[in-house]
């Protein structure tokens, strides 16, 4: 049997060795071998912990859940009945050491016939990015896009609180640019807390959504705003009389202030509260002044300095203004006066001095215009010679029934002869009785005089 079965033994072996390639061909036809595109295996990142744990946040290049594309090489009957959900790929942030975050994936099959050499990885690396968490405390501004009925403004906004923080990835703090609680003014007619989501928005003006961002937090998502709501009112502007009376005062002697320029009228806003109590901007003492001045003078004047606390002008309305205050320079007129009274007369005595007495009478050209000589009335004061006759020269007072227009100058001093006769039987203070018995009007004693009493 050896002996048959070693004869011709490289015919049998080559006979062998052909039905062995003879089976591989036919079995390569029948279920050839193949190589599979898988696409879109999700990856699953371990440690992920690890960089919270040191205060970064980190995301995948490409998205927050990555993917790798696998090639799978084997028999096509096997390798078409894979799919995506037979395979496991893993990235461990533990062997993340390349300095652009790259971390290997690794990917296994849970069909046993599949081998790790049988997979090949199209992208065999996931990229991650990572930065510091840190806080930033941003101020919030106020916006309103709308405006309050007719006749009504806002005055001042508030917001409490003033700040929010925010807590995010350094790239996502760098992006906001401001933070803004918006209101709703269009139906307010009396001021009021509204309360407002905060809105955040890039230098650029694109609204962001901090919401989509991973490890980002706010210490607060909503304000609450004040609206303080004003009204507004046209009121004079006017000098008060304190500053008028400073006014007078300081001008020179021969002078007079006599008035001002037309002051405008102004529309100012504030609450309805604190323009009930406002009638005018009234100009206060200290704020104008005249001394040394002998003509008319401007003056410009900023009207916010006059404003109440709380009452601003109408957004428009001019706040510096000229006001010319007005310098006439006094003149003197001289009248002759018969009307004079005797002051602490005694019966049983005779006054005598001359008339008429002449006076001078300072005031305005104008004014003077229709002055009536008849209201100036003089006075003789002889109280402390009434009863000693002799002759004495004494002062004579002017009165002026309107003095702060018709200023009287100092009287002249004249001379008053006082004698003793036999007591009259007139009543006090009525008529000077004659001295001689006169044959003409008597223009050198107070002889028939009616004497009218001072006013």
């Amino acid at each position: 049997m050896l002996k048959k079965l070693l004869n011709n033994w490289p015919l049998k072996l080559l006979s062998v060795v052909l039905a062995v390639i003879a089976w591989l061909v036919i079995i390569s036809l029948a279920d050839p071998t193949d190589t599979q595109p898988i696409y879109n295996v999700p990856v699953k990142l371990l440690n992920e912990d690890l960089l919270a744990q040191s205060g970064k946040s980190y995301s995948v290049e490409g998205g927050d859940n990555p993917t790798v594309n696998i090639r799978v090489t084997g028999a096509r009957s096997l390798v078409q009945s894979l799919k995506t959900s037979d395979f496991t790929a893993t990235a461990d942030i533990q062997e993340m050491v390349d300095v652009n975050g790259a971390v290997p994936v690794r990917v296994t099959c849970s069909n046993p016939a599949i081998s790790d050499s049988q997979i090949t990885l199209v992208n065999n690396a996931v990229t991650i990015r990572y930065e510091n968490i840190v806080s930033k405390n941003f101020i919030i501004t106020i916006q309103s896009e709308e405006t309050p009925p007719d006749g009504y403004f806002v005055g001042s906004l508030s917001v409490a609180p003033r700040t929010v923080r925010v807590t995010a990835p350094s790239s996502v703090l760098d992006r906001i640019g401001s933070v803004v609680a918006e209101v709703d003014v269009s139906q307010m007619t009396e001021s009021s807390q509204v309360e407002s989501v905060l809105q955040y928005f890039t230098n650029t003006g694109d609204e962001l959504h901090l919401d989509s961002y991973k490890d980002t937090k706010v210490s607060t998502n909503s304000v609450m705003v004040t609206v303080e709501i004003q009204t507004m009112k046209t009121v004079p502007v006017v000098i008060s009389q304190e500053a008028v009376d400073e006014l007078k005062s300081q001008v020179p002697d021969g002078y007079r202030y006599t008035g001002h320029s037309l002051l405008p009228t102004v529309q100012v806003k504030g609450l309805k509260s604190r323009l009930a109590d406002l009638a005018a901007v009234t100009i206060t003492p200290g704020s104008l002044n005249l001394t040394d001045v002998t003509e008319d003078k401007d003056f410009e004047l900023d009207l916010a300095y006059f404003l109440p606390d709380g009452i601003e002008l109408m957004d428009g309305q001019e706040t510096l203004f000229t006001v010319t205050l007005q310098v006439d320079e006094l003149v003197v007129r001289e009248f002759s006066v018969r009307n004079v009274r005797l002051i602490g007369d005694e019966d049983g005595y005779r006054y005598e001095f001359d008339l008429p007495v002449t006076v001078s009478i300072r005031g305005l050209e104008d004014d003077f215009q229709a002055f009536d000589p008849d209201t100036i009335s003089l006075s003789i004061d002889v109280t402390d010679y009434a009863n000693n006759p002799g002759t004495y020269i004494l002062p004579v007072e002017v009165h002026c029934e309107d003095e702060e227009i018709f200023i009287p100058l100092p009287g002249p001093r004249i001379t008053v002869t006082i004698k003793a006769e036999t007591p009259p039987t007139r009543t006090r203070e009525t008529t000077v009785p004659p001295t001689t018995a006169p044959t003409e009007p008597a223009e050198t004693t107070a002889a028939d005089s009616t004497l009218p009493s001072v006013p």
